[in-house]
């Protein structure tokens, strides 16, 4: 009994209060983290790359820098298909209103 209980209890911990925690919760909130990393990431890209060559010319667009991102950075199929769904369906040429446009779109994951 008392081993049942401390598992149980130890399941708990790992999922915080256990109440309401489920795994797509967990991928949910992973693919928030994630778009909020990218919305911050793809306002820096610029000037992150304004000095390497290869990316600087591979990749003109914030739609190109997402995809580079979650494909290189985002670790698992269900949490980068998670990441995509997130997103807004069509991303601003402009910078840093794509990163606007993501943040806007992971408050509402």
């Amino acid at each position: 009994m008392g081993r049942t209980r401390d598992r149980t209890r130890l399941e708990r911990s790992a999922c915080g209060d256990g109440v309401g925690r489920t795994e797509a919760n967990t991928t949910r909130e992973t693919a928030k983290r994630w778009l909020v990393t990218i919305a911050h990431l793809v306002e820096m890209w610029p000037a992150l790359h304004v000095h390497d060559q290869e990316t600087a010319y591979g990749v003109t667009t914030p739609a190109g820098a997402v995809a580079v991102m979650i494909g290189r950075d985002v670790p698992g199929a269900d949490v980068q298909r998670a990441v995509v769904a997130g997103l807004p369906n069509v991303l601003a040429q402009d910078w840093a209103t794509a990163a606007r446009q993501i943040r806007e779109s992971a408050a509402r994951v």
